[in-house]
């Protein structure tokens, strides 16, 4: 065979082979306030910045455009949104609840200048600035938000990088959680969490540092998967922690309670007690969360902790 027609094979061969399983079958659905990547006709996630929610949120999050692994508004809590980031108090006023009689937190999260770039390997990015005050005051922190979203893998697995960038205003900012009490049964969340959806089945945590289930709650690690059955196959969302974020490695937040059933994850930088922002300071965090099928083991966690450095 004639030499430049064999690479012009083995490069299409290679392209075929870097390409994300189905990409035929993939496309963008663009909406006011929404971007999601579809799937037959069917989402694989979505991400809502509309005026009508109360903070950016991903839902659904799904393997394929199976059923969603997030849930949105649970009626147990019904400000929890899927895949979301909410400080808790800041300067003690509460941005995380929402009043039941103006659907609205006491302190507002707000966000402008949203920037949505879906590319043709159905990767994406979206980039926002947001503001954090109370009602009719100004801003007490601002924050400079990019999301990554990988394209899918050939098992159908994509990485959502998450940096953000919190800058104080011109007094410092105090964020807490409600206190944990010292049955570590309440309090001590805030950040970047997942609410479990009621169809993922047969619940099971992990962290890098050897802890399963709610042995892990509240214990320092690189990393924890949270996996369960779904549409019958096993598949799991993994959150990591980037090692400059402060206070590395963070304790973990984790309620793993199936018969309610009441199930959340994320990163408990508040955890052990209050961050401050000092006054014109700047705080990045930074972290990575890997839907995926299977469930993953403390090895394959650790493998992934380890390679989250850039």
């Amino acid at each position: 065979m004639n030499p430049c027609a064999t690479r012009s094979i083995l490069s299409a061969l290679a392209l075929l082979a870097a390409a994300p399983a189905g990409a035929a079958d993939l496309a963008w659905q663009k909406a006011e306030g929404r971007v999601a990547l579809m799937q037959d006709g069917k989402t694989v996630w979505a991400f809502n910045h509309g005026a009508d929610a109360t903070k950016p949120f991903f839902h659904p999050l799904t393997l394929g455009g199976g059923s969603s692994m997030t849930w949105l508004r649970p009626p147990d809590h019904i400000w929890h949104c899927g895949l979301w980031f909410s400080w808790k108090f800041m300067n003690k006023v509460n941005y995380w609840e929402e009043d039941k009689t103006t659907g609205k937190p006491a302190g507002l999260t707000l966000w402008s200048n949203v920037v949505v770039e879906t590319r043709a390997d159905f990767s994406a990015r979206i980039a926002m600035e947001v503001t954090y005050a109370p009602p009719g005051q100004p801003a007490v922190m601002t924050e400079r938000r990019v999301v990554e979203v990988s394209a899918p893998a050939a098992d159908g697995a994509y990485t959502i990088d998450w940096d953000a960038a919190f800058t104080a205003g011109p007094a410092a900012v105090v964020l807490e959680a409600t206190p944990v009490n010292p049955a570590r049964t309440a309090g001590g969340y805030g950040g970047l969490i997942w609410r479990v959806a009621a169809d993922l089945k047969d619940w099971q945590a992990v962290s890098d540092s050897g802890r399963n289930d709610l042995a892990a709650h509240g214990e320092p690690a690189r990393a924890l998967d949270f996996s369960g059955i779904l549409d019958g196959k096993a598949a799991g969302i993994a959150i990591l922690d980037h090692p400059d974020n402060r206070g590395h490695p963070t304790p973990w937040f984790l309620r793993l309670d199936p018969k309610k059933p009441y199930g959340l994850h994320g990163p408990g930088i508040l955890f052990n007690g209050p961050v401050t922002v000092d006054a014109g300071a700047t705080m990045r965090l930074r972290y990575r969360a890997i839907v995926h099928p299977g469930r993953w083991t403390e090895r394959d966690l650790a493998g992934r902790a380890a390679a989250f450095r850039d």
